[in-house]
């Protein structure tokens, strides 16, 4: 199938957005201790493709899906951002199409009605959605359901408008962050096993509430193979606290999803986990700590600014917790970006030599990078699971 005409809406929507994938895409490889792509071979590059997300890191999670797949997918987004012409523009050049909900003040259906048409004619077109079908956005290790079933209106409804030759791929993707608001943790994501659309034709034809309902269904058992997935609400924290005390911290990312997900399988069985004895390499944490020490130093020295700039935002001005790997990577990267070359020039004035002042603007990054891995082993120690309080409130 020939590319979408949505895949991208003017030439230059093509090259910054290209730009911006690039950028950003490098960006999550510092962002990120190890970060993982896992099911890449599931995503077809030709085939309309409906990406299901669970949802825990707000920006961060539509961000990753776009920057390390081969598609570019459309993302629906809360209708409050798009309060001006101006943003209207900005927001559609970075695919986002406005979803309203029941406390915006309008007629829904009415409202979203457009936003709908364009998904599905996106989807006709061979191109790529994205769909949070957990409907909103939340930190704990477990899949919100029952589902929205908004995605399945969109898929299914393209299809048979086409009369069910299109063949929707839904791909059940699953984000997991080892840690939900911290810098240079750990993340994987795993794109799982597609639903098709033409699967359900025959049920959609007789009955199109029965099929949205099946599709629905099935895609919550699919998206629960490629996440962690703690099924109580009520002991969650504590069940959170023993397969956090029980895991192997394994530098596979594959295989610690796996067994991860063994060992909440367990759990959600009603099994209980002995916690692991860790033992930590003081010799190694020693030599570390000695032989990094003027790395550690120059790093955080010019690095000093962006860090205490991200610190204040984070701490001053966001509120909620969902938002802090989001803020902290756009605050992040753009004041690493306006200090480190304010500094470069800076250094270029004094210096007098162009050579060491483009040095000092590609490796000052970097030396952040060592400075912040250098103080988590060696002040902090091992850096030890979030804590469930953090959680309280936010994604039952």
């Amino acid at each position: 199938m020939a590319k979408s005409k949505y895949e991208f809406v003017s030439l230059a929507n093509y090259i910054y957005y290209s730009f911006l994938e690039i950028t950003l895409s490098i960006a999550f490889l510092f962002f990120f201790r190890r970060f993982k792509v896992i099911g890449r071979e599931n995503v077809s590059k030709s085939k309309p493709v409906l990406f299901a997300v669970n949802h825990q890191s707000s920006f961060v999670d539509p961000i990753l899906v776009a920057s390390f797949t081969s598609r570019r997918p459309w993302f629906i987004t809360r209708a409050g951002v798009f309060n001006s012409a101006l943003t209207r523009r900005i927001f559609r050049s970075f695919h986002m199409l406005p979803i309203y909900r029941m406390n915006d003040g309008v007629n829904i259906k009415e409202a979203n009605e457009a936003t709908f048409q364009q998904s599905r004619d996106i989807l006709k077109t061979g191109g790529a959605m994205l769909i949070f079908p957990e409907g909103n956005h939340g930190m704990r290790k477990r899949l919100r359901t029952p589902l929205k079933k908004g995605f399945a209106r969109i898929a299914l409804e393209a299809d048979a408008e086409t009369d069910f030759t299109l063949g929707v791929d839904i791909i059940p993707t699953g984000m997991f962050y080892e840690h939900s608001t911290k810098f240079r943790s750990d993340c994987s994501m795993n794109y799982g096993k597609p639903l098709n659309t033409a699967d359900y034709a025959e049920l959609y034809k007789k009955d199109p509430n029965e099929a949205l309902n099946k599709i629905t269904k099935d895609l919550a058992l699919e998206m629960a193979k490629v996440l962690v997935d703690i099924h109580s609400k009520e002991n969650y924290d504590a069940l959170e606290k023993e397969w956090q005390e029980g895991r192997p911290k394994e530098s596979d990312m594959v295989q610690r999803l796996a067994t991860d997900q063994a060992l909440v399988e367990r759990l959600n069985n009603g099994e209980r986990l002995e916690p692991l004895k860790r033992k930590e390499n003081k010799a190694s944490r020693i030599t570390i700590g000695l032989l990094g020490f003027p790395f550690f130093i120059y790093g955080a020295l010019n690095n000093l600014l962006s860090y205490l700039t991200t610190k204040y935002v984070l701490k001053n001005m966001i509120k909620d917790p969902h938002f802090y790997h989001s803020i902290m990577l756009a605050c992040g990267l753009g004041s690493v970006i306006v200090f480190t070359f304010i500094q470069a020039v800076v250094f270029y004035l004094f210096a007098g030599h162009l050579g060491f002042a483009l040095l000092y603007l590609l490796s000052t990054p970097f030396f952040g990078i060592l400075a912040y891995d250098y103080y988590d082993i060696v002040f902090r120690g091992e850096v030890r699971p979030q804590a469930s309080k953090l959680m309280n409130g936010y994604g039952h």
